[in-house]
Parts: C-alpha cells; structure tokens; sequence
C-alpha cells in the first residue's frame, strides 16, 4: 500500500483509450472486491454526477453545442479535465481512501497526458497540468495501474488515432511502473 495508515482504501486506476473496455472492467472489478467485503467504490473522471464540475466537463468534452460552446482548443479541454479531477480528488477520493474504503477509478491523469499529447498540445503546457494534479494527490498513489489493451476498439474509434493511443499509453505506462505496480 502507498500510504503511511495502514488502513487507508486500496487506491486503483483503470487506464486505455476510449472502447478499450475500462468502465466495464472498473465495475467488474469493484464487483469482485465488494464481494470480499471489502468497503469498495468505482468512479470515472472526469465524472458525471449531476451538479459536479466533472458532469460539466463530460458534457463540455461529449457535446460542446449543448452548452452553448462552438469550439474548444484541446489544452484548454484537458485544463477543464484538470479542474475536474481536482475537485473530486479533494471532495470525494482521498476522503474515502481515508475511510478505508477503496476506489477503483476509470481514468487517471494519464488520459489528460495521453490526450493531450496525441491531440497536439504542448507538453509543457500538459506537464504543467500534470504537475499541478499531482500536487493535489500528494502522497497518494495507486496501489495498481491496469492499462487495457485491444487491437481494436469495442465501439468505433478512427483506427489512426486508436493507434497513437495506445502507444502512447504504453510508453508511459512503461515510465508510471518505476513508481506504482502497473
């Protein structure tokens, strides 16, 4: 465990481009950790519970128009990812690690790297973002990093960009296993 209390919640992340299948495994692994009587959430970032900052951002991300909003430049869409994992992470994750209670998360700040990286943003501005979430999560890493992998995704995802994800996914999960068991 990576924390100093012993009975701090198993911290783990779910990781891998969109149609990869994460949120489906984050739900099936949660399932199996309850099961163990284990005090156990799953949650996904940037979240979607109405009235969160995360359920804005998902919106903002999936449907801009809805929102009145014609156009986004990709660091400033995983800025807003940003402010969106901030909040939850002060509000809601490491007050329930604290608990005990264990958290199976659908997204790290790997998907704001990957992302961003892929759709052209600068890396110092997105090691910047990285940098100021990682502040928020303090000491607290995850227990485990499960990258999901496919040739293909489950939903229709452009092949070229699917591709760039993944290997980008792969080259920092290769950097993120010095740090945390991945």
């Amino acid at each position: 465990m990576n924390s100093i209390n012993k009975s701090r919640g198993r911290f783990i992340i779910v990781e891998g481009p969109d149609g990869v299948g994460k949120s489906s495994t984050v739900q099936e692994l949660a399932k199996i950790l309850g099961a163990s009587h284990e005090a156990v959430i799953s949650l996904a970032f940037p979240g979607r519970k109405e009235g969160t900052i995360g359920a804005l951002v998902y919106r903002m991300h999936h449907n801009l128009t809805q929102l009145g909003i014609g156009s986004i430049t990709p660091a400033a869409l995983q800025t807003m990812h940003v402010a969106a994992h901030l909040d939850v992470i002060d509000t809601v994750i490491k007050p329930l690690l604290e608990s005990g209670t264990s958290v199976v998360l659908d997204r790290f700040w790997w998907s704001t790297w990957v992302y961003g990286i892929v759709d052209g943003v600068d890396s110092k501005i997105i090691q910047g973002l990285i940098e100021t979430e990682k502040a928020a999560w303090g000491i607290c890493l995850p227990d485990a990093a499960i990258l999901l992998k496919r040739q293909s995704p489950l939903k229709e995802e452009p092949q070229r960009r699917w591709d760039l994800l993944k290997a980008e996914y792969t080259k920092l999960a290769n950097q993120e296993s010095l740090s945390y068991p991945v």
